[in-house]
């Protein structure tokens, strides 16, 4: 299973179409199974409980807007260094 916001059942069915001939193949060649039917993409986007079973429970938050909310910058430096 597959859990995301949109449209990741969109992306999941490009996926599909653009793996389709190797699958396919892979099928037919190799007797594997068909991914397609084992794996579900579930879309989410409001806050609650996204997924739960007796082992694990996931949850999705809810995210506030922040509009001064400072912007995330790289930590390493981009400059080429000194050989050693």
């Amino acid at each position: 299973m597959a859990y995301g916001p949109p449209p990741i059942k969109g992306n999941d069915r490009g996926y599909w179409q653009l793996n389709r001939f190797d699958i396919e193949t892979r099928i037919a060649d190799e007797g594997r199974p068909d991914l397609r039917k084992l794996v579900t993409a579930h879309e989410f986007s409001e806050p609650g409980i996204v997924m739960q079973n007796a082992d694990v429970r996931v949850n999705r938050g809810a995210r506030a807007p922040s509009p001064g909310r400072a912007r995330l910058r790289p930590t390493a430096s981009t400059r080429p260094t000194a050989p050693s």
